[in-house]
Parts: structure tokens; sequence; C-alpha cells
């Protein structure tokens, strides 16, 4: 608590079971500063309410989360739900980096919460692979989100799982999104990317969106005069009408 810490060349190795009701690769509250760089989070197995996370950091405090060329690789047979990275607080950065969650129930691929979120190059996936209630999702956003030249999938077996939900201001560029229910849930600006959705490409639960240059599988529920779509097209390369 209260610290800073760097790890590098980390290689951390979950066990398949554990005692608890949960297990963290990497955990930190208050406000911890932590660096991860090069380094490798794995865990394969584990049933029951074993609940996997590869990293948790934040807590009340002004938390900082640095990630740079990591591999998160996470798949379990708990029908919990767990996920890649549980962050609250004040500034989380990742570059260049994988995060995969594999397990029956689903889960989440990242969750930030806070002030300040930066995801750049890096490729975040979450597959349910049974069909159940929970509902995906690869990022899970309440703080000022900014997303670029970064591909994010979710893949459920029943219609459901959302690409990103985001309850605060976030910005997509450069980037793929999908889901196998929604592509994006939220108030967001994208451009220059491909968002695709099962049930719909863009579900506004709030505040309105813009969109520009960018390719909509799944169509959008925007409404003219509070939303904007400008220059897009949908997953038959078929113009969609601005807004």
């Amino acid at each position: 608590e209260n610290a800073s810490s760097i790890f590098r060349n980390l290689k951390v190795i979950l066990p398949s079971l554990f005692g608890g009701t949960g297990i963290v690769g990497l955990y930190a509250q208050s406000s911890a500063s932590v660096q991860i760089v090069d380094s490798t989070i794995i865990k394969t197995g584990g049933t029951g309410s074993n609940v996997p996370w590869g990293m948790s950091i934040g807590g009340p405090g002004g938390s900082i989360l640095l990630v740079s060329n990591v591999i998160i690789d996470i798949t379990t047979d708990t029908t919990m739900v767990g996920g890649g990275i549980d962050f609250a607080g004040q500034q989380f950065v990742m570059r260049n980096s994988v995060v995969k969650y594999t397990s029956p129930a689903g889960g989440y691929g990242i969750t930030a919460g806070g002030g300040i979120a930066d995801i750049s190059g890096s490729t975040i996936s979450v597959e349910a692979t049974a069909a159940g209630t929970a509902t995906s999702q690869g990022i899970e956003n309440s703080s000022n989100l900014v997303i670029s030249n970064s591909i994010i999938t979710v893949n459920e077996n029943i219609s459901e799982g959302t690409g990103v939900l985001a309850t605060s201001n976030t910005v997509i560029r450069n980037s793929e999104v999908s889901g196998s229910g929604y592509g994006i849930q939220g108030p967001v600006d994208i451009n220059n990317s491909s968002i695709f959705g099962g049930l719909k490409g863009i579900l506004k639960t709030g505040n309105s969106f813009r969109i520009g240059n960018s390719q909509i599988g799944g169509g959008h529920n925007g409404v003219a005069g509070t939303d904007k779509v400008v220059n897009c097209i949908d997953e038959n390369y078929n113009p969609i009408p601005n807004l």
C-alpha cells in the first residue's frame, strides 16, 4: 500500500486450484503506483468458487498502473466471473499488451474506473465457452478512456456480450471492437474504426455518440439532431445514412 513498485521480466503462473474464493496474479490497493513491463501472467484450470483475476490494482487513493508488453492469459473452468485487469484509481496506461480471458461463464477483459485510462496497440479478448446468464465485456469503463490501434473481441454462445461498455467519456480511434451482443454501449466518439455487434453495433444507452469514417456492423440506434454519424458503411460496405 502507498508504495511504488516496478516489475520487469516477471512470469506469474496462477495455481489451477485455490482454497479461497478468489486468486489474483498481481494485487495492490490504496495509493499504489505499479509498473509492469515485459511480463506474463498465466492461469489454466480451476473450478467452483475459484475466481481468477490477472491484476487488481487500486482503492480509495490515487493509484497508478502502467502496463507495457504484458501478456495476461487466463483460462479457467470456474462458473464464477473473473477477468484480466481490475483497476480503480487515478491513471491507467496500457501499451502493446494482450489480455485474454476464457471461461464457461465469460467475464471481463478490463474494468477501468476512476480518473484517466489510455489503451494503445493492445488486444483484449473475452470468450464464454458455455451458454449462461453472465454478460461478458471486453472493457467496462467508468473513467475518461482513450482506445487507439487496438482490437477488442467478446464472444459468447448466447447473444450477449459487449466489446466496450462505457458509462463515461470514451474515445476510440483506429481500432476494431466486436461483441456477440453489442459492439459498444454508451457515450463514445469513434473515428476510423470498425465496430461490430450481433444484436447492434452501437447501442445508445444515455448520452450522445459521434462516429465518423468507420464501419458499423449491426447498425446503431442513434437519433438525428442528437447523435452524429458521418461517412460510415455497414458490414456489407453499403453507405449508412448520415445523422
